[in-house]
């Protein structure tokens, strides 16, 4: 992606999360920012817990429950393949494409769903923390992956922040230090466009990865005022 589309992408999330302030449940900001940001109709957040196995934390839509619902019953299907993967996958939902998953081909059928479905893996750390799993009724949606691979990696920084989610200490030191300037930088996001200090995280991580840098340098120039997400153009949804 060019410079353009990455600053593109940072500003829209920075909307798109200070739109969704008043939301008080964090994932489900999280679901339906990520749903917004590939343009999907529908989408469905699933969470690895140590204790509990993948829990489906939030879904925008009954079709998206149901959705997963199915994939978590039968085993199969584009969000698991993403776990187990690693990677993104995107299937049609056309009964002639559902092979590679005979299972979820049989019971699916009762939807009757239309278009296709993206699984997009969060992962940290080489382990995978959940997967935001978007359905559209267009069958060629999906088509652009840098908005997805965005949305990954910002989703994965807020999740690793919030303490509901059990995840071995090293993965969160490794992929999400602690240091100072970094929750500086945060407050000052939370500061400049007002939304809440969670989604805060995962802006300024979403503008680590758009911008090739590291999350400290991205904290440190936002300290230094060479950053000001004020100055970015908010486009709406």
């Amino acid at each position: 992606m060019s410079e353009q589309d990455n600053a593109r992408l940072v500003s829209r999330f920075a909307g798109i999360l200070a739109e969704l302030v008043n939301e008080s449940s964090f994932f489900v900001r999280l679901c339906e920012a990520g749903r917004r940001m590939v343009e999907a109709d529908d989408a469905a957040l699933t969470i690895a817990y140590a204790e509990r196995g993948r829990v489906t934390v939030s879904a925008t839509h009954p079709t998206a429950a149901a959705l997963q619902d199915l994939q978590t019953v039968t085993g199969e299907g584009p969000t698991i393949d993403a776990v187990t993967t690693g990677g993104i996958v995107v299937a049609s939902l056309d009964p002639g494409h559902l092979a590679q998953w005979p299972l979820l081909s049989q019971q699916i059928h009762q939807l009757r769903p239309r278009g296709a479905v993206m699984a997009i893996p969060l992962i940290a750390g080489g382990s995978t923390l959940g997967v935001l799993t978007v359905h559209s009724e267009s069958p060629d949606a999906f088509s652009h992956p840098g908005a997805a691979e965005f949305v990954g990696a910002a989703l994965t920084a807020a999740i690793l922040q919030d303490p509901t989610v059990q995840r071995p200490d090293d993965v969160v030191r490794e992929v999400w230090g602690r240091e100072a300037q970094v929750h500086q930088a945060t407050g000052m996001i939370v500061s400049q466009i007002g939304v809440r200090p969670q989604d805060a995280l995962a802006l300024l991580r979403g503008h680590a990865f758009a911008r090739d840098m590291t999350l400290l340098d991205v904290a440190q120039e936002i300290i230094a005022r060479q950053i000001n997400f004020r100055d970015f153009t908010i486009e709406g949804d």
